[in-house]
């Protein structure tokens, strides 16, 4: 758990003290169910990197047509620095208003 000034960062505790996990993640290129906390809201998060969302979006046009998402980030990197700065980002930008709450 990370806790922040107005939130809280939670469901990635196995994969901020796990190194193997970590590497795990970083090359699958995604995380899901990160869970942010906020005084009014929670919110689930998925974090992929742009190789993987293509490849995943490609599946799903194949299977299904069409593609829905909702909180799902883009990084160049799925590590445990580029989420938290993500998130912080999203916050500092006013963002969570747009994100579908849990």
């Amino acid at each position: 758990m990370i806790t922040k000034d107005q939130y809280t960062i939670k469901n990635i505790d196995d994969y901020y003290t796990d190194e193997l996990y970590q590497l795990e993640v970083e090359s699958k290129g995604c995380l899901f169910g990160v869970l942010v906390e906020t005084k009014i809201n929670s919110f689930e998060l998925s974090f992929y990197d742009t190789e993987r969302f293509k490849q995943d979006i490609d599946d799903e046009l194949i299977e299904n047509n069409y593609v829905y998402e909702f909180n799902v980030i883009l990084l160049n990197k799925v590590n445990l620095k580029n989420i938290v700065n993500s998130i912080d980002g999203l916050w500092k930008d006013n963002e969570f208003q747009y994100l579908v709450p849990k």
